[in-house]
């Protein structure tokens, strides 16, 4: 895993609102490659299940994650807010898609995403959440919680470096408290 290249390819996203007429129009020149580019990136084995329910074949993407989701958990994706998931579609020309959003699922992928998203924790309590809810609007609703936890809240991810720093300086002044108190 290149973490370099992800950060940088995920920093580089431009906000939708942000795109030039030359940018657009060099965006509808290459759909059909882009589009045929991001399905094959899909079929990788790391990216050939959904990052969120395991379901086979996605045809959906989420930015600025890099992960390839089900149409179910897209619709999930919908429902956090733009301001932490933007989904498009993959495997149609609904959507155009700018250079460097396709640069971010070349540099992150649901194997990447794995890796980052639950490295520090178990999330095998909401996801038997999800498997077990009762009806369709339980479901969509832990899926919800579950996808909040993942991206916005980074729940199960390992602590950053500089927040295992910031968490061992404290442990340390917390100590010299203790012993020089007693």
């Amino acid at each position: 895993m290149d973490i370099t290249r992800i950060h940088r390819a995920q920093a580089g996203l431009k906000a939708t609102d942000a795109r030039s007429e030359a940018e657009k129009e060099q965006a509808r020149k290459r759909d059909k490659q882009t589009h045929r580019e991001l399905k094959e990136l899909s079929r990788r084995t790391e990216n050939s299940k959904c990052a969120d329910c395991d379901s086979s074949f996605p045809g959906w993407a989420a930015l600025p994650h890099g992960v390839f989701l089900c149409i179910d958990c897209a619709q999930v994706h919908r429902r956090v807010g733009r301001h932490v998931s933007q989904v498009k579609a993959i495997n149609t020309g609904t959507y155009l898609w700018f250079e460097d959003e396709v640069e971010v699922m070349r540099a992150v992928g649901n194997g990447n995403s794995k890796a980052l998203l639950l490295s520090g924790n178990d999330d095998s309590t909401e996801r038997t959440a999800i498997a077990t809810a009762a009806t369709p609007n339980s479901k969509a609703d832990a899926k919800l919680r579950y996808v909040q936890k993942k991206y916005q809240q980074r729940a199960f991810a390992a602590p950053q470096p500089q927040q295992r720093q910031k968490k061992k300086e404290e442990e340390e002044e917390e100590e010299e408290e203790r012993s020089g108190a007693g």
